[in-house]
């Protein structure tokens, strides 16, 4: 080494303490004219970010930490001195600085191996229903394939899947026990028809009890803690996620030591500091199959606890949000849209299996109406007394963190005007009648869908009297649910049911309709999706489905249903590739009042 460039390096392991960078200098490379680059960027696998990363290292140099203080996703290392950040924006750092090197210790990335061949089914099994050909294929696939999320698009069949799949893991001799969690309270009645009709009935329901009249309820934490204990050869253990949320349950369902745990509507399982979430993350099983046909309803961070409970997650909530979140707004704090859509989509795909309803099944076609009504004068001057108490505390809803619960009783004065003020009956009432006269004289039935139970229950009562023997879904009914179902399936006389989005909206097969009308939409379009695919089911359909929207012309109804197309969009390109952005509370509010 010549003196020249010896000297310099000890002028600059001087000016370090030697403790700075006096590993960059060992690593780093001098051009031939003997000038030291003062910035080492190294290319290699991510510690605190994702994937992989570039850690850039320098002597100190306030405004070259300023600059790296910019970058969205950082991380400071200070046993190395190294900044962390994606791989994707260190040229940011060298088209900055001339004085840079970049070394790369990433290894050529391994070609993706090509899908396992699908194992034939063992001799001797049987299944009790015949599956189809997509079902049969997944089922298949469960031989070599433990952990993935089941997808497929509602209406698809996916609570048999996952029944057939544990009852082939039970005949090869690989699970003794498997726990479903019901991420919907409701649907764990929808469980117990469906392991009924498709795998023997050989369930236990946890905390299951019965009334006088022979009916089913769900008790409380102690019975269910009673029901673990005497956990024995039942394949099916049914639970909802609520239970999780008792640190006792969890401690004792993990004692069980089940072979195979299935999660139903595992969107519903968001925020992961939940007691709820925390509960599930504690579960393991060396099968797990969380279960969606709507992955992501409103947000993409929304999928961050199945992809953690999956194991293919290993970062906190917060560097996922980070990642994934673009934050602005008061503060800095909000999120106002997302990055890296084509990594999350990518990471989904891989775990996924998922197919559309129309490619299992030749469905007959669906027919989308949005009707818009005219209120009456009455009905305007109510609607206008709740809008203008918005208006006048505006500033204060604004900051209100979930500002849509302040439009509730404005979207009930479209809906039923008469649960805020004494006055006629409201025009979607009298509009929906004349459709389901319509409905029933061309001999077909209808469901029918509120957010309300308030909105529900006084329109099944008019119901009951105009003859339609109408079945109801409201809440945790027990195992009423199953009765009426029944009645609308099977009950000639039975022209409608009606029920709330959260209760009817979702896992129960009500194939026995084909018209679906909305007295008021859920904020979420794959919600709206849901409850559409109750009726659209690869089984038992016939008939063209007829949609209808019930929309009160110049009001919020039609903002709700623009704000639904918009959040629909970003859920669908994260599941099947499409795309959009929809954010700010204070446009949000303003959207709405307009």
């Amino acid at each position: 080494m010549e003196a020249g460039n010896y000297s310099q390096i000890q002028f600059y392991k001087k000016i370090a303490n030697l403790k700075n960078i006096y590993y960059n200098i060992l690593s780093a490379e001098l051009y031939p004219s003997g000038i030291f680059f003062m910035i080492l960027i190294k290319l290699a696998r991510a510690e605190k970010l994702y994937e992989n990363s570039a850690y850039v290292s320098f002597a100190y140099n306030a405004e070259i930490v300023a600059f790296m203080q910019t970058f969205p996703e950082k991380y400071y290392h200070k046993e190395t001195r190294q900044w962390e950040i994606p791989i994707s924006d260190y040229k940011k750092v060298t088209a900055r600085y001339k004085d840079c090197v970049v070394k790369n210790f990433l290894e050529a990335q391994p070609k993706e191996t090509e899908k396992p061949k699908i194992k034939e089914l063992p001799k001797g099994f049987k299944f009790i229903t015949t599956p189809k050909a997509h079902q049969l294929e997944t089922i298949k696939e469960s031989q070599t394939r433990k952990c993935f999320l089941l997808a497929d698009e509602p209406g698809c069949g996916k609570t048999k899947q996952i029944i057939d799949i544990a009852r082939l893991a039970k005949f090869n001799g690989e699970i003794q026990n498997c726990l479903i969690v019901c991420g919907i309270n409701e649907s764990k009645w929808g469980w117990v028809d469906e392991i009924k009709k498709h795998g023997e009935g050989n369930y236990l329901l946890l905390g299951e009890r019965k009334r006088r009249d022979g009916t089913s309820y769900t008790g409380d934490n102690p019975d269910k803690l009673e029901d673990i204990e005497r956990i024995n050869d039942e394949l099916f253990v049914v639970t909802n996620i609520e239970s999780l949320r008792n640190e006792e349950i969890v401690a004792a369902l993990k004692k069980i030591n089940f072979g195979m745990i299935a999660v139903d509507e595992s969107h519903t399982i968001i925020n992961p500091s939940a007691d709820q979430s925390k509960g599930l993350l504690k579960l393991d099983a060396p099968r797990k199959i969380p279960m969606s046909g709507t992955p992501v309803l409103n947000k993409p961070i929304d999928i961050y606890t199945t992809l953690k409970w999956l194991g293919v997650e290993t970062h906190n909530y917060n560097t996922f949000k980070n990642h994934y979140a673009v934050y602005g707004g008061f503060g800095g704090y909000q999120i106002t849209g997302y990055k890296n859509m084509a990594e999350l989509q990518s990471r989904v795909n891989k775990i996924q299996v998922r197919r559309l309803i129309d490619d299992c099944a030749d469905l007959p076609p669906r027919i989308t109406t949005n009707e818009l009504l005219e209120m009456s004068d009455e009905q305007w001057k109510i609607y206008n007394e709740v809008k203008r108490g918005i208006v006048e505390n505006v500033n204060k809803i604004v900051n209100n963190p979930n500002p849509l619960t302040d439009f509730i009783r404005l979207r009930q004065a479209t809906s039923s005007p008469e649960l805020l003020f004494k006055c006629k009956e409201g025009i979607k009432y009298r509009h929906i009648k004349r459709l389901l006269e319509e409905c029933a004289d061309n001999g077909e039935k209808m469901l029918i869908f509120s957010n309300w139970r308030e909105v529900i229950l006084p329109l099944y009562e008019q119901m009951k009297r105009l003859k339609f023997n109408p079945a109801l879904l409201v809440g945790d009914m027990g195992s009423r649910v199953m009765e009426e179902k029944r009645k609308l399936n099977d009950d000639k006389s039975c022209k409608v049911m009606l029920g709330t989005i959260k209760a009817m909206g979702t896992t129960h097969n009500l194939p026995g309709a084909s018209w679906v009308c909305f007295l008021d939409q859920p904020w979420h379009k794959a919600q709206q999706e849901q409850c559409v695919d109750r009726v659209r089911r690869i089984e038992g359909v016939t008939r063209k489905t007829k949609i209808k929207i019930l929309q009160c012309k110049n009001t919020v109804d039609e903002r709700v249903a623009a704000i639904v197309e918009a959040k629909g969009a970003m859920a669908d390109f994260i599941v099947d590739g499409k795309v959009i952005n929809f954010s700010d509370r204070k446009l949000l509010v303003d959207f709405l009042l307009s």
